[in-house]
């Protein structure tokens, strides 16, 4: 983990300096943070922590798979040891997404350009995992799905504290989420300057990155592909339609040439 902070702030310092004028500015046509954004995010993640420490999720609520769920299931990996690596892979990929992405260095980078777009930028990013979380606790609690390891006789040791909260796949929302908050932020400002291939690398790095982590989870088996993609879909929501109506002006927004 030390070395992915490290990496991710030689990235922020190699990223180009600002010139005499300004790179950065936040549109007229953009609607600025405001108090809002703040209940929104205290909700959030207050609703988020409420439900996981209110909930008993001890039993499961949702037990077992469709045919596709069950198919991809069989094209995981079989030996415990496997399963294992490809959990702590997924766990160090997700923390790369968050880091590299629009909770560490896309806001270091627009700070040293203009402190006011990375403050607009850290709120963007705040509420919108604020409600990610939220999404994640109300599914994961609610329907307390039973994970797919926790079925299978004891070849994977199935954590009894987190046994059923299968669904929706916390690593692939959150992974997303960061993704989409990163490729919609260089959509619309030029994080790394006027090359429009920086900003496209930069957007498909991300979405690498976390498609890598939630195929991952697959072959960890410790989500079915159900969980995956309606994760995913939380995170798309979260981290691109949420920024882009709420802070960048919609569809017919401004956006970087």
């Amino acid at each position: 983990m030390l070395r992915v902070f490290v990496v991710t702030l030689l990235l922020a310092g190699l990223a180009p300096a600002s010139a005499s004028a300004q790179r950065l500015a936040w549109q007229e046509d953009w609607r600025r943070a405001s108090w809002p954004d703040g209940v929104v995010i205290a909700v959030g993640f207050a609703g988020a922590a409420t439900l996981a420490l209110a909930v008993d999720d001890s039993r499961a609520g949702w037990v077992g798979a469709g045919p596709v769920d069950r198919a991809v299931l069989r094209l995981g990996a079989d030996a415990p040891t496997t399963r294992r690596r490809a959990s702590i892979a997924s766990d160090v990929f997700l923390a790369l997404s968050l880091a590299s992405g629009p909770t560490l260095v896309e806001p270091l980078v627009a700070w040293r350009d203009h402190q006011g777009v990375a403050a607009q930028l850290a709120v963007a990013s705040f509420r919108s995992f604020a409600l990610t979380s939220l999404a994640l606790s109300a599914l994961k609690y609610g329907l307390r799905r039973r994970r797919p390891t926790c079925d299978e006789a004891g070849l994977v040791p199935c954590a009894p504290q987190a046994a059923h909260r299968s669904f929706p796949s916390g690593h692939a929302a959150l992974a997303f989420t960061a993704a989409s908050l990163s490729c919609t932020a260089h959509r619309h400002l030029p994080l790394y300057g006027a090359s429009r291939g920086a900003r496209v690398a930069a957007c498909g790095a991300a979405i690498a990155i976390a498609t890598t982590t939630s195929l991952l989870r697959l072959v960890a088996r410790r989500h079915h592909l159900s969980d995956v993609l309606v994760g995913v879909l939380i995170g798309v929501a979260s981290g691109w339609l949420v920024p882009l109506l709420a802070s960048y002006g919609g569809f017919g927004g401004t956006r970087a040439e």
